[in-house]
């Protein structure tokens, strides 16, 4: 039997971040039937998000194991943690030179060399001595895996954050490194490795037994850094290998809303009221823009198809923004033809809907996914700030279904849709072809993972 850890989960108001980790270890168990999974969490046991990780394993993935992450208190000024203490005392003023860009090179390389071996041997033994649940889940591993999303990074939309945002979400791997524990990132996106972060990740992926990307502009990017690591190839998000689909939920969700079978569009926004990396690079004028655009798509559409949109939310914090930017916006013919969802959803729902839907057309990524994964056509007009993965559309051989939204019109989007129904079995058989494909990339990426592993090759201090 094989034990694999995986992390991290990520977030619970977000149906791709809810789907990562589960869609990994579902790719995981159905190649190598009999592994054993646990999840790192993003959460810490004292996390109030915690009892909702929790319940929603328990009610839908009772055979995955959690242990949530004890990395939080390991870093920030206000860490009364004997590993950050010490390398507080060591290096002063340094720490916060690296996140102010001023820290000349050579102190900058001597600061990471110490967090990836001291830092990371006081980590561990600290936890050691604790009693950690994670060093423990570490130890029994056979590999630590690092799931699909946009977190290894620094510098990203002109962030600065080492300790509380780079090195916290990569401590897992820091850590599985320093253990001598087989470790490598799955599907991830790569954003910004501004400097001296390009040497930190050069160190620390030197000893990656893989490293695979969500999209091939990324991995250009990490190339074009002078970074090789073996098995560095693209390899579809994990939220594909979601494997659950409430059928159920959305019969009813249908029926309820008088929404018909491939009679329908699903339309998901994206805008600044979402908290992360991209708050505030957005100014309002330009994300009315792109409201008006989504807003005079829907008018057309439900003109001169007779079909309805459902405006649905992918990030729970946008609901009451798609009403106020949309759907109170919409003339009252438009309206009549709109389903405004008021509640959230959990990712099988969405991707039961999404399933039922003649298009997605959705300016997030995941719905992207998730519709692909149930087999519907997409559209999928965003704007470049929210990153290299929406290439992954190019690389499954959907590339004309990808769109920047502050270059195309509203005719342009409309006619992509009408092409789209116009040519329905076509644009079917198209997402066919790109599942194939999908699930072709994520047996061989499996085996790249495992590469046989036994307990031979553990070598877990």
């Amino acid at each position: 039997m094989t034990r694999a850890l995986i992390g991290y989960s990520w977030g619970i108001i977000n149906i791709g971040s809810i789907a990562i980790a589960p869609g990994l270890a579902h790719l995981l168990q159905s190649v190598r039937p009999g592994t054993e999974v646990t999840v790192l969490t993003s959460q810490s046991a004292a996390d109030p998000e915690m009892g909702f990780v929790k319940e929603y394993y328990a009610e839908r993935f009772p055979q995955i194991k959690l242990v949530p992450t004890p990395f939080v208190e390991y870093l920030g000024a206000q860490s009364a943690t004997r590993a950050w203490r010490r390398m507080a005392e060591r290096f002063g003023a340094d720490l916060e030179a690296i996140d102010r860009g001023s820290l000349p090179e050579e102190r900058a390389c001597a600061l990471i060399d110490y967090v990836l071996d001291e830092f990371a041997a006081d980590v561990v033994q600290e936890m050691d001595e604790a009693g950690s649940p994670a060093l423990q889940a570490f130890r029994e591993a056979d590999f630590y895996c690092y799931t699909s999303g946009t977190m290894l990074n620094f510098g990203r939309a002109g962030k600065r954050e080492f300790w509380t945002y780079t090195l916290k979400w990569a401590l897992p791997l820091v850590v599985a490194r320093h253990l001598g524990l087989r470790y490598g990132v799955y599907a991830h996106s790569f954003e910004m490795i501004a400097p001296p972060s390009d040497y930190f990740y050069r160190r620390l992926f030197a000893d990656a037994a893989f490293l695979m990307f969500r999209d091939g502009e990324s991995k250009n990017y990490i190339h074009s850094l002078g970074i090789r690591v073996p098995g560095m190839s693209y390899r579809p998000d994990s939220a594909f290998y979601f494997p659950l689909e409430d059928d159920e939920y959305a019969e009813t969700f249908l029926k309820r809303h008088g929404l018909t079978k491939e009679r329908f569009v699903a339309v998901v926004i994206r805008t600044g009221a979402q908290d992360g990396p991209l708050t505030g690079v957005m100014p309002s004028s330009r994300e009315e823009q792109h409201m008006a655009l989504l807003r005079e798509f829907i008018e057309r559409w439900t003109a001169q198809t007779g079909m309805k949109v459902l405006l649905c939310p992918e990030v729970q914090n946008e609901i009451a923004t798609m009403r106020v930017h949309i759907y109170d916006k919409l003339s009252s013919e438009a309206r009549a033809q709109s389903v405004w969802m008021d509640t959230f959803w959990m990712p099988e729902e969405a991707k039961a809907v999404y399933a039922r839907a003649r298009i997605v057309c959705s300016m997030e990524v995941h719905s992207i996914v998730h519709a692909i994964a149930a087999g519907t056509p997409v559209l999928h007009p965003q704007f470049w700030e929210s990153g290299r993965k929406a290439w992954m559309l190019r690389d499954l051989g959907l590339g004309d279904w990808l769109q920047d939204i502050d270059a195309i019109s509203a005719d342009e989007l409309v006619s992509k849709a009408l092409e789209i129904d116009a040519n329905f079995a076509q644009a079917k058989a198209r997402v066919v072809s790109a599942r194939r494909l999908i699930e072709r990339l994520g047996s061989e990426a499996v085996d790249l993972i495992y590469d046989d592993t036994d307990e031979s090759s553990r070598h877990v201090r």
